[in-house]
């Protein structure tokens, strides 16, 4: 088992980097210690030094500190696993493969846990620490005197917003040599120059002492970014394709956001720094926008499909597959695709990202095959002839297992919603001759691109009729919803941000996940995956519907499920059946016991004995 504890406020960000197989091994039982060198030794080339590396200019405060080096236990000794390059260990010139003997003078004994160890080094923050170290090559022991540093400059935290470059944007960060800070006057379009003003001063000192360095500087940038550097301080800057701007993407040393008034007043000793964010990357991968212009038009039995959106799935003469952009259908059914330049065929429909109306994907199915040749200016027209599905799948019924989740039958617990994302808090008051469908889902889970749509179209079909679908979102990354929302679900039901607590309250296993609520507050129905069309989900909350308003009378609802059957019921078949069988094998070797036990009279058996007539007097009176 491995024993990972992390030293200060950074701890948990520790623990994430220390179970990355490529910077800590699994077997390695380690701890990340920071650690700063009170002489300054050669590091690493290309890795600039995170903490100062003199003792007289490094102020002593009450923040935990520590060393930069993953340590680990071995056979009862201590041994330093990694350094973290560019950190105090490596400026100290602690190696890997070193044994900690002592600390400030105390022996470490002969097994010593990892965390024992690291509660004799940690301390305040710029005061020193003295290690003495075995080294192999070496007979006598090597000393080496450190000074703790903060470890929000070797594991900051990943910062919480994308770091636009926008007007009044400014930065400061710092290394073992130097402060710098850098700002934007304003931002600027694609190929424009970027202006920016930098300062740097000693490491320790604000920007705005009277020594401090000035300039101003400017770089062009494109599709590619573009780079600034200020002294040891390296950013790289990206574009933003959703957004059409710079972010700054990456950055050497840890960064600061700080006011832009008061940029060169900001004391470096008190900044947060954090890791910049990159700018997210697109939900979905489509073809690129060309000057080629398509017009389709999209029919059903004759009738033109209108406002509904489209999005084909077309493939270019070296066979690469991709969707198209997304499009609303006009008061004619037609719609304007732009592509690049080409011969294109239309392989079908693909269902469209969740927006506002009715998506044609769901309509039926497109008769594949057609070529578009986009070569000349003068739009080309293509008509659409979208076949209705066929009428036994609307009268699927819901698998079986929908029915026996551990939460039919009872009403749904209170799950905390965090934050409305692409509109205003959409309950109402009371559910009265309404269904509520709450949708479980994730940025990041693969399955739920197939839901998600689906659960759009719900939404678009039965609305009007008295639907709610409530997305809820259980991402920890607050900003990847935010740019999804904001991107990909313009015009889609407003977002729930639940976070990923609720999944561990409530009894369900995965997502996505689609619960149904009746107007009475009481679960209806849980299927979890994909596998259920958007026809089977329709007709059946068509019928719940007509319950909530009377329509139709009220079924018998199902009893909510005994703790010990919920329990079976989520879990799988062979999981199941694997537990049977150990309670067969239990129940077998219990009978065996009872059995020897009479097969040799004893204390326990006149006892059981003694119980047995007993009862039996019982009776008989």
């Amino acid at each position: 088992m491995q024993e990972m504890r992390g030293i200060g406020p950074q701890h948990a960000h520790a623990r994430r980097q220390a179970r990355h197989p490529c910077l800590v091994p699994s077997a390695v039982m380690g701890l990340w210690l920071l650690l700063a060198s009170a002489s300054a030794q050669a590091v690493p080339a290309g890795v600039p030094p995170l903490v100062q590396a003199n003792n007289a200019a490094t102020k002593t405060t009450k923040r935990s500190g520590g060393v930069g080096m993953v340590l680990d236990g071995r056979g009862g000794r201590i041994v330093v696993a990694r350094v973290v390059p560019g950190g105090p260990a490596a400026i100290a010139g602690v190696r890997g493969g070193d044994t900690i003997l002592t600390v400030d003078g105390a022996a470490i004994v002969p097994g010593a846990s990892v965390s024992q160890v690291a509660a004799k080094v940690r301390g305040p923050v710029g005061r020193e620490a003295v290690l003495s170290v075995a080294r192999v090559g070496h007979k006598a022991p090597v000393r080496l005197t450190v000074v703790r540093a903060d470890l929000s400059l070797l594991f900051p935290k990943r910062a919480d917003s994308v770091l636009v470059v926008e007007s009044g944007l400014s930065l400061i960060a710092t290394s073992g040599r130097w402060s710098l800070g850098v700002t934007f006057p304003r931002g600027g379009g694609e190929g424009d120059l970027l202006q920016y003003q930098w300062a740097l001063v000693p490491a320790g000192k604000r920007l705005s002492t009277a020594n401090a360095q000035r300039g101003l500087g400017a770089v062009a940038w494109g599709r590619g970014g573009a780079t600034i550097q200020v002294a040891d301080w390296r950013l790289v800057l990206k574009r933003w394709p959703a957004r059409g701007k710079l972010v700054v993407a990456a950055s050497n040393l840890p960064v600061a956001k700080v006011s832009a008034a008061q940029w060169v007043e900001t004391d470096p000793a008190t900044a947060t720094y954090v890791r910049p964010r990159g700018a997210p990357k697109a939900y979905r991968t489509t073809w690129p926008v060309g000057p080629c212009v398509v017009k389709v038009q999209a029919q059903n039995a004759g009738q033109p499909l209108i406002a509904q959106r489209l999005t084909l799935r077309l493939s270019n003469a070296a066979g690469a597959v991709l969707p198209s952009a997304t499009v609303v259908t006009d008061s004619d059914g037609r719609a304007t695709l732009n592509l690049p330049k080409g011969r294109w065929t239309i392989v079908g429909l693909v269902p469209s990202l969740p927006g506002a109306g009715r998506d044609i994907y769901f309509a039926g199915t497109l008769k594949p095959g057609a070529t578009i040749a986009c070569a000349n200016k003068a739009p080309e027209e293509r008509q659409l002839e979208i076949m209705s599905p066929a009428a036994a799948a609307q009268g699927t019924p819901l698998p079986a297992t929908a029915f026996n989740h551990p939460l039919v039958g009872a009403q749904l617990p209170k799950v905390a919603v965090r934050a409305w994302m692409g509109g205003p808090n959409p309950l109402p008051k009371t559910l009265k001759g309404k269904v509520l469908l709450l949708y479980l889902w994730a940025t990041w889970c693969g399955p739920c691109k197939r839901v998600s749509p689906m659960v759009a179209e719900l939404h678009a079909r039965l609305g009007d009729r008295g639907l709610l679908v409530i997305p809820a979102s259980v991402d920890r990354d607050r900003l990847a919803l935010i740019d999804y929302v904001s991107n990909e679900l313009a015009g889609a039901a407003p977002v729930a941000w639940i976070g990923p607590e609720p999944l561990a309250k409530l009894p369900i296993r995965g997502i996505p996940t689609v619960v149904a609520i009746d107007d009475q507050g009481f679960v209806r129905a849980v299927h979890t995956g994909t596998g259920v069309g958007v026809q089977t989900w329709a007709h059946w909350l068509e019928g719940l519907l007509d319950e909530a308003q009377g329509k139709k009378k009220r079924q018998v609802r199902a009893k909510p499920v005994a703790q010990a059957d919920a329990a079976k019921s989520s879990l799988s078949a062979r999981d199941r059946a694997l537990i049977a069988a150990k309670q067969r094998s239990a129940a077998a070797a219990r009978k065996a016991r009872i059995q020897g036990s009479k097969s040799r009279p004893g204390r326990r058996s006149k006892s059981r004995s003694k119980k047995k007539r007993k009862k039996k007097r019982k009776k008989k009176r």
